[in-house]
């Protein structure tokens, strides 16, 4: 019987976390008292956009998220008065009509990314081949790094000849080859970004995504978490059309200014007025690319006694 209810209260805190509630907000500065909001996201979404997994669990009618600058916490033994008047604020707390939790985070500078160099994984399906592989995708570094065992793993037996290490680096591909009597190679070749305006500053990508890629409204869960992945379809400037899916970038965050941050088959970050998305899916009438998982990861590589080759130049 206790395994009984154990179970049931398990299944009903999933329930809560997935569900969207009504929250009441206390927006505070000290020495100036509390605004009072509601807002309505699931608790998931609450604690992603904080960064504090586990902020929000299970609430009660008395809960009130309280937001004091970049300062985010819980109460659930003040009422709204008492924190208005804690915070030096006089008379009846003032109510909002409308809060954009995520534009209050952004404009008070409140994300605080780590950047770690991730490992993405992901499965590839083209007219040419199909297959499975990973990069790591260093934004501190402003570099994607596909090894050899990633190639081997997608390319197969296509592969085993020869060693490349590859990198994506600032608009240009770069591979480090060893060719089947041990010679090395190193191979730089130009690329333009790919969506829009090749070779075309970020800014200008931007505001070629922007009206050219909307939102369907579709959701669905991104990878093994509560979070939600959101599509988006429009078309390339060849008019070719194309479907993305984005997720939370987690504690990635592209500097501002900057759109994009490719990886391998266009997998990656960008971002669209100052929020960061991992692209999750990339697909068209004949391929699709597809994350199958993320973790934070290192990697190293020596590049000494490569000889230069220059390609497209």
């Amino acid at each position: 019987m206790y395994m009984k209810q154990l179970i049931i209260l398990l299944l009903l805190a999933h329930v809560s976390q997935a569900q969207p509630s009504s929250y009441r907000v206390a927006i505070c500065e000290d020495k100036r008292g509390c605004e009072e909001v509601a807002i309505t996201l699931t608790n998931a979404k609450v604690n992603e956009l904080l960064g504090k997994p586990g902020l929000l669990n299970i609430t009660s009618e008395a809960t009130i998220l309280l937001l004091n600058n970049c300062s985010f916490s819980v109460s659930d033994t003040l009422s709204m008065q008492q924190l208005h008047t804690r915070f030096g604020g006089k008379g009846v707390v003032v109510k909002r009509k409308s809060f954009d939790l995520e534009k209050y985070i952004r404009d008070k500078a409140c994300l605080r990314c780590s950047n770690t160099t991730k490992k993405i994984s992901f499965n590839v399906s083209t007219p040419e081949f199909s297959g499975s592989g990973f990069f790591y995708a260093n934004l501190q570094n402003g570099e994607a790094y596909m090894p050899n065992a990633a190639h081997r793993q997608l390319y197969g037996a296509e592969a085993e000849s020869v060693t490349v290490d590859a990198f994506f680096r600032d608009h240009q591909y770069v591979s480090y080859i060893i060719d089947p009597e041990g010679k090395k190679w190193k191979m730089d070749m130009p690329i333009g970004t790919n969506i829009g305006l090749p070779g075309k500053a970020d800014a200008m990508n931007e505001s070629f995504f922007k009206p050219h890629f909307r939102t369907t409204g579709k959701k669905r869960k991104h990878l093994q978490t509560s979070l939600e992945q959101v599509e988006y379809q429009g078309k390339t400037e060849e008019g070719t059309p194309v479907t993305f899916w984005m997720a939370p970038a987690g504690a990635v965050c592209l500097p501002p200014g900057k759109f994009d941050a490719w990886g391998f088959f266009n997998l990656g970050y960008i971002a669209v007025d100052g929020i960061t998305y991992l692209v999750a899916e990339i697909s068209g009438s004949s391929f699709k690319v597809q994350v199958t998982g993320i973790e934070n990861a290192t990697y190293q590589f020596n590049n000494t006694g490569y000889a230069p080759v220059s390609i497209g130049k």
